[in-house]
């Protein structure tokens, strides 16, 4: 059911998880099904660019396939 995944639902527990690891991140992968079909909102209207600028992270979107996930570090 990830058509029912809040951008706010993303926010949390990645910044969650971010915190708890103190880890660093250069990117976080994000399904194209979790949005809007067509745009780049959430359910909750909240938008990648949002995402991006709370969790100061690249947020790139892909096709859930293998491929898909490979896409953002071929050259």
């Amino acid at each position: 059911v990830t058509g029912l995944l809040t951008g706010r639902d993303v926010i949390k527990a990645v910044s969650g998880y971010i915190e708890k690891t103190r880890l660093k991140y250069d990117m976080l992968l994000m399904p194209d099904c979790v949005l809007r079909e067509g745009h780049d909102v959430f359910l909750d209207d909240v938008s990648v660019k949002d995402v991006e600028d709370i969790l100061g992270l690249k947020v790139k979107v892909v096709r859930p396939t293998p491929d898909g996930l490979a896409a953002p570090f071929k050259d």
